[in-house]
């Protein structure tokens, strides 16, 4: 599983990867394909997640919640970034004990 063999070339350019499925996101950056469109602003995308990111702005869904304080985030690494301007202090010391 994890013998790092990429097995899967990309025919236009040197790109490889482990698994077909990464080849085949990969080859949308080529073919201009976007087969992800958001059903309510009609934005396409070409792979799903970037997809489901989206969304978020029409539904206002934050999942990500700083363990700190009330704010929330869309993503991820708004919540890291958030975590390492406003929370530095918190951080260091739960790193320390």
């Amino acid at each position: 599983v994890h013998t790092g063999e990429r097995p899967y070339s990309c025919h236009l350019c040197p790109q490889s990867f482990s698994q077909r499925g990464a080849l085949t996101e990969h080859l949308r950056i080529h073919s201009g394909e976007r087969p992800y469109k958001c059903h309510i602003c009609l934005k396409c995308f070409s792979r799903g997640n970037h997809l489901k990111k989206h969304q978020r702005l029409h539904t206002g869904e934050r999942p990500y919640q700083c363990p700190s304080c009330p704010r929330a985030f869309q993503q991820k690494a708004s919540l890291e970034n958030h975590q390492l301007s406003q929370h530095k202090f918190e951080l260091v010391q739960a790193l320390m004990f």
